[in-house]
């Protein structure tokens, strides 16, 4: 198993900075995901680690080893690397098996080698004679995957693999990746815009906005413990409610809250970050506090906003998020409603 440290890199194309003083540590054998947004610098990064690209500062280790920093350039061919695009890059000429063979050298040239790859990435060992236009999508990913992993890469690295496959296809690929890698032990950074992906794909997951890391840490960590609003509205639906902190204590129009952490840094007044499965709606409530100005039906789930109407709260105070519900239809606009939150909160200064 490998490990990987990126110190301090920085990268300019262009002229434009792309990449600002990153610096990440990944241990061997495990999972880094990389979230953000287009144009943030994330599949910039992955070209660094793979030697496609030479940083203008900083360094990459692998394991003990140098690979790139000022006076320091192993090309990408002796780093030991295996990569996969986000369209796979297959060669349409070869067949599934010839492509897993691709960079694979004497001895391990062998049909038993391509066997194994598919069925490590839970691809039919029947289509190994087939050329990649007779694929799915999802397929053609596994063998990109098992093209990768063949050669028993120290690091693999995977740009957005998954960005071109439809919902249903995208879970159940990656988790077959994930299955592989746990087998493999490979030591994994994956670079993506979807942030479901990256929370259940990464054992580590690193927020990358503007070309720095925003946030590092575990999923659950950096999940429940954003360290900015930004960060906390990237990872999911985040309701921020007005309140009053003192101490561990927050009063809002949705009640007396438990702060679990604070990152206002200074400053008076604050917002209470909440998730939708914190909050609780009661459509015949002996007091209301809020009333549903727009109502939009998805299936199993109902948007809604919720104008709050309790005293001190700004009229133009809307909360939006996703209600599961067996019965979408008792939601109409105008409805009085009572909303209620549980658990800890953490606060934020209030937005600009």
């Amino acid at each position: 198993m490998t490990s990987l440290t990126i110190s301090g890199i920085s990268k300019d194309l262009g002229g434009v900075p792309v990449l600002r003083d990153v610096s990440l540590s990944l241990e061997a054998g495990s999972r880094l995901a990389v979230v953000g947004a287009s144009g943030s610098g994330k599949s910039t990064l992955l070209r660094l680690i793979a030697g496609f690209d030479r940083p203008d500062a900083g360094s990459v280790r692998i394991d003990h080893s140098l690979v790139s920093d000022d006076s320091v350039f192993v090309p990408a061919h002796r780093r030991g690397i295996g990569y996969v695009a986000q369209d796979g890059a297959l060669f349409p000429h070869l067949t599934v098996a010839q492509n897993i063979h691709f960079g694979l050298r004497g001895t391990q040239r062998r049909r038993h080698e391509a066997e194994a790859a598919a069925e490590l990435v839970g691809l039919d060992k029947q289509l190994l004679q087939r050329y990649p236009h007779e694929l799915s999508g999802g397929q053609q990913q596994r063998v990109a995957l098992a093209r990768a992993l063949a050669p028993e890469p120290r690091i693999l690295l995977l740009d957005e693999p998954f960005s071109a496959l439809d919902a249903g296809l995208r879970s159940q690929t990656r988790h077959a990746v994930v299955e592989a890698l746990e087998h493999t032990g490979t030591t994994t950074v994956l670079v993506t815009h979807d942030q479901a992906e990256a929370l259940s794909f990464g054992q580590q997951i690193a927020v990358i906005s503007g070309g720095r890391i925003d946030q590092a840490g575990s999923p659950i960590q950096v999940f429940q413990n954003p360290s900015t609003s930004e960060t906390a509205v990237f990872l999911g639906d985040a309701i921020f409610v007005p309140c009053h902190v003192q101490g561990t204590v927050a009063d809002s129009a949705l009640g007396r809250l438990t702060v679990a952490y604070d990152h206002r840094g200074g400053g008076t007044g604050a917002r209470a970050l909440l998730r939708p499965t914190q909050l609780s709606l009661d459509l015949n409530p002996v007091r209301t506090n809020a009333v549903i100005v727009r109502s939009s039906f998805s299936g199993s789930t109902v948007r809604l906003d919720l104008r709050l109407t309790e005293p001190g709260v700004a009229a133009d105070s809307v909360l939006t998020f996703d209600l599961m519900t067996a019965q979408p239809d008792g939601y109409a606009v105008g409805t009085a409603v009572a909303l209620t939150a549980t658990g800890a909160v953490g606060v934020y200064s209030p937005a600009h």
